[in-house]
C-alpha cells in the first residue's frame, strides 16, 4: 500500500487544494495481480484506476461499473472516473 498526499495553495482566502492518492497492489490466487489506485481531491471527488492481469477479469469488472457508480449515489463522494485497464501480455519481460 502506498499513500501520497499533496496540498497546493489557491488564491487568497481560499482553502488549499488537497489531493490524496492511495495505491493497493494485490497478488490473488484466482484472478492474478490487481492494481488499484484511488485519487481523492478536496475530500469530495474520487477517481478510481484499476489494472488487471487478465483481460477476462477486466471485462467482468467493466460489467459491474454501473452498479459501482450507483453505490456512490448515496454518499458524500462524487465519483469522477473509473478507469479499467489490463496489463500488457509481455509485462515483466515474460
Amino acid at each position: 500500500i502506498q499513500v501520497f498526499e499533496e496540498k497546493r495553495e489557491r488564491g487568497p482566502g481560499q482553502p488549499p487544494e488537497q489531493e490524496i492518492w492511495v495505491r493497493v497492489s494485490l497478488e490473488t490466487d484466482n484472478i492474478g495481480p490487481v492494481d488499484l489506485s484511488f485519487r481523492l481531491q478536496d475530500k469530495k471527488y474520487l477517481s478510481v484506476f484499476t489494472r488487471f492481469a487478465k483481460p477476462g477479469t477486466a471485462a467482468a469488472f467493466r460489467e459491474c461499473l454501473s452498479e459501482i457508480r450507483g453505490e456512490f449515489a448515496g454518499t458524500s463522494l462524487q465519483l469522477k472516473k473509473i478507469a479499467v485497464s489490463e496489463r500488457s501480455s509481455n509485462a515483466g519481460g515474460d
